[in-house]
C-alpha cells in the first residue's frame, strides 16, 4: 500500500513543481 502511494503521489508533486516554477519565471519576467 504504501509503495503504491508513493508512486501515486510522486507524478503529482513532479508536476507541482513545474507549476510552480513556471508561476515564479513569470513573475521574475514582470518584474524585469
Amino acid at each position: 500500500m504504501y509503495i503504491n502511494n508513493i508512486y501515486l503521489v510522486m507524478p503529482g508533486l513532479c508536476l507541482h513543481g513545474v507549476v510552480m516554477l513556471a508561476v515564479l519565471n513569470d513573475i521574475y519576467i514582470k518584474n524585469q
